[in-house]
């Protein structure tokens, strides 16, 4: 916040509506200095910092986003009379499992704090946070039986974390340091804390019963399930073994595991629980449905009377095995005060109507927009508030929005978008479209510190515009590199470069210190989706090029692919959160405070954002920062050429044989690079070198525009 003769003075008091807060200013005449105070008055602290979300985007023309302040030198107002904001009742959902794994796992507290603050500006209400839960495990079986070696080799590392939660996969990439425990719960305790304080309520992981193999040989084997192997992992590090979830020993476990967890962690008594997440029970009878779901309550209430089961519905549009009537069978048994059904990626696939609300089931309406944290713009900002609009004004059981992305820093104008919708404008009286122009009025303001409505307009009706569906097909250059690759896009190379322009114009007219790191997020976010229209145009080029042994055009295309990737690394190498050398040096930090090695633990991140670790998860968790782009996507792309360039010269039929071997070794060899350069950070002199970089990309579309 900007020093000024302003103060702020948050007040709770019960005479309000629910819903509602005041905010108005006085200024103290008696001062000499004449200080003002804003007051902010709610019945919660959740109202609270709504009101103060308002005062910031309303009437300062600012707002607290994922990057800081949009304009650290933003003005604050006097206010000329009292003003009424109101929001609505409907729980205001975040977190998904795979985002502790994509964008967390390395994070101290000084990141999760400024996170957490976001979290609440933001307006979320029910948070998820995994984060310790394997010190639970670790206690309920030692307490069991099993040695704390072969625990924490149960255990995947630290960036695998997420599927190990899920019961998808085990060992991989193994041990976990008990330093890594004890700083997790540590961290879990301070996030629950610092939560609670801003009125936030917390969704902590139940027991799913996925155990360590020796855990079975210990016990009666009827207690014990077979899980099916995972995305291509074999039984090393997947296939699992699960606590029959219809057993007594399941109950008599999962007291141990709730007593423990209460013990240490503490909860606000909703409970994540899914058992069946892209794991096919094997038994499909409807009554074994009946009695696991019932089941997953009774041990949760064992200790904590008031639980209440979070379920994700993923399971259900992921796996056809889930028809209604095994739906129906698994929620039969419990109350409507005792779950709540996450209807996952509803933007695209929703759930609750065919399953007719779950069944009448209260559940949240959730956005996932991201998978796997990749880096690419995508997804349709009409559609969502529109669909979400759609879902509450047809089912009463619809209880709250949910924003559940894979990986965090994405496409944060469409989740703008929607989260002001299930905020404040799910109550008003306007339509879905009278909103939408409210808000593109308003998000110029606070986001872009008053660039032209024609930035924003542009932003909506001409990039977000696909169909909110899985996107891969709308990125080339990340794939890795074959014939036929087919780029199936809704804006064109001129819709993005209408955008780069007003933002450039914007740049211009800007002092650089008073440019946001907003704003050069969203000039590299567009810039790249630019790029990714041209790589296309010059790769179908290329293909055509050497089917028509027109070499001249061939070396052209190459050289300009090359150059594209080239300069996108440059510019990404300037914007820290799309830098891979920054986020590797928040991993050796890590290492060090948790006693791992610095070297496994940068392997596994690196790891992870390329190969995966199976064939079948290759390039998921795609990220096109630099150093990526021109050590692993780049190389991909000229051992291609290459390929290419010998056919032709050879007039020999292209080696595919030696090119996947080739490309193969660039692959499995990236994760042990070392040599990613410098994190730099975000200085208002680079905003020139970016311009200068993005005005280069644009000179490469001279034949595409």
């Amino acid at each position: 916040m900007p020093r000024s003769m302003y103060r702020f003075r948050s007040v709770t008091i019960s005479s309000t509506s629910a819903n509602t807060v005041q905010l108005y200013t006085e200024r103290d005449f008696s001062d000499p200095e004449r200080n003002v105070t804003v007051f902010i008055t709610s019945r919660s602290e959740a109202g609270i910092i709504f009101g103060f979300k308002q005062y910031l985007e309303q009437y300062c023309n600012t707002s607290f986003s994922e990057f800081g302040l949009s304009d650290s030198h933003f003005t604050l107002t006097e206010l000329n009379t009292t003003v009424l904001f109101a929001t609505n009742s409907l729980i205001r959902f975040y977190g998904n499992i795979c985002a502790h794994s994509y964008s967390y796992w390395w994070w101290n507290w000084e990141q999760w704090e400024q996170h957490l603050d976001w979290i609440a500006f933001q307006g979320f209400n029910l948070v998820f946070v995994p984060t310790g839960v394997e010190l639970i495990n670790l206690k309920v079986f030692l307490a069991l039986g099993v040695t704390q070696r072969q625990i924490l080799n149960f255990f995947t590392g630290p960036a695998y974390l997420a599927w190990s939660r899920m019961g998808n996969m085990k060992s991989f990439n193994a041990p976990l340091t008990r330093e890594f425990l004890a700083n997790q719960v540590e961290l879990q305790r301070h996030i629950t804390e610092r939560l609670n304080s801003l009125g936030v309520s917390i969704a902590v992981p139940g027991f799913t019963g996925f155990v360590p193999n020796e855990l079975s040989k210990m016990f009666d084997p009827k207690f014990f399930n077979n899980v099916s192997c995972w995305n291509g992992f074999n039984a090393t590090f997947s296939c699992l073994k699960q606590i029959d979830p219809t057993s007594d020993f399941y109950i008599t476990v999962g007291k141990i595991y709730m007593d423990e967890f209460q013990k240490n962690l503490g909860s606000n008594h909703i409970y994540s629980v899914d058992m069946f997440n892209e794991n096919t029970p094997k038994n499909t009878s409807l009554d074994y449905l009946r009695v696991s779901g019932s089941n997953t309550v009774t041990v949760m209430k064992s200790t904590d009377p008031f639980a209440v089961w979070l379920l994700q519905g993923w399971t259900f549009g992921y796996d056809q095995f889930w028809d209604n009537p095994k739906i129906q069978a698994y929620l039969k048994d419990v109350a409507n005060d005792e779950i709540l059904v996450l209807d996952m990626f509803a933007e695209s696939k929703p759930s609750w109507q065919r399953t007719h609300s779950f069944f009448g089931k209260p559940f949240i309406w959730t956005l996932i927009n991201n998978f796997g944290g990749n880096t690419v713009l995508n997804g349709n900002i009409k559609k969502t508030v529109q669909d979400f609009s759609y879902a509450c004004n047809s089912t009463k059981s619809l209880v709250g929005f949910g924003f559940m992305p894979e990986g965090i820093y994405q496409n944060t104008i469409l989740f703008d978008a929607a989260m002001q919708y299930a905020t404040v404008g799910v109550q008003a009286k306007s339509t879905v479209s009278e909103f939408l122009v409210q808000w593109e009025n308003k998000v110029s303001s606070y986001r872009y510190s008053n660039p032209t409505i024609k930035l924003v307009r542009g932003i909506v009706e001409k990039l977000y515009i696909d169909d909110n569906g899985r996107y891969y097909k709308n990125c080339i250059i990340y794939q890795r590199p074959r014939f036929n690759i087919t780029l199936t896009t809704t804006s064109s190379a001129q819709d993005n470069v209408d955008i780069i322009l007003e933002f450039l114009k914007t740049i211009e007219l800007t002092e650089l210190d008073k440019i946001s790191a907003v704003v050069i997020y969203d000039v590299a976010m567009v810039t790249q989706n630019f790029a990714e229209r041209v790589f296309a145009y010059h790769y179908t080029e290329l293909i055509s090029a050497y089917k028509q042994k027109q070499f001249q055009s061939f070396e052209r295309h190459a050289s300009i692919m090359n150059k594209i990737i080239s300069l996108l690394d440059d510019m990404n190498s300037l914007v820290p959160l799309r830098s891979l050398p920054c986020y590797l040096h928040k991993v050796e930090a890590f290492a060090v405070a948790t006693n791992d090695s610095a070297a496994k633990l940068k392997q596994d991140f690196l790891l992870q954002i390329s190969v995966w670790g199976s064939e079948e998860v290759k390039d998921y968790a795609f990220k096109m920062w630099s150093g990526a782009l021109n050590l692993y996507y780049g190389k991909r792309w000229l051992v291609f050429s290459t390929y290419l360039r010998i056919s032709m010269i050879d007039k020999v039929p292209f080696d595919n044989t030696g090119y996947i071997r080739e490309v193969s070794a660039v692959e499995n060899e990236f994760a042990t690079i070392e040599g990613f350069g410098r994190c730099t950070e975000f200085e208002s002199e680079s905003i020139v070198t970016i311009v200068t970089i993005v005005n280069q990309l644009l000179e490469t579309a001279s034949q595409v525009l």
